[in-house]
């Protein structure tokens, strides 16, 4: 079962704002997420998380830049994007971690881990 399906079509922001931007509002909620791509070789799945710069930023960007501006702020208001949402109020402290793994090959890859990182 899956949540949704895009194609080459999709911007990067529509696409972060309806389908990644939920999951970063529930981390920030003390929620645990997980974004998963799926498919074959060449088929866009690091251009989705990566991106280019400016409006082509990939997912990966966008999330953390968001994290992080709500670390920074305490609130943020989301540009009305999600009607009737209300700002998010940060409170206490945060511990943020994450984790980006790639297979390929019936291998597991760490891509934050500097050097080999066949898991």
């Amino acid at each position: 079962m899956f949540d949704s399906v895009s194609n080459e079509l999709q911007r990067q922001d529509r696409f972060y704002i309806s389908e990644i931007r939920p999951t970063v509002r529930q981390f920030i909620e003390g929620i645990n997420g997980c974004v998963l791509f799926f498919g074959p070789s060449g088929g866009g799945k690091s251009f989705t998380m990566q991106g280019k710069s400016g409006t082509a930023r990939g997912v990966a960007p966008r999330a953390v830049e968001e994290i992080l501006t709500l670390i920074g702020m305490g609130e943020i208001d989301f540009d009305g994007d999600f009607l009737g949402e209300s700002i998010v109020k940060i409170t206490g402290k945060i511990h943020l971690s994450a984790s980006v793994y790639m297979v390929h090959c019936e291998n597991v890859y760490d891509l934050l881990q500097k050097g080999p990182s066949g898991i």
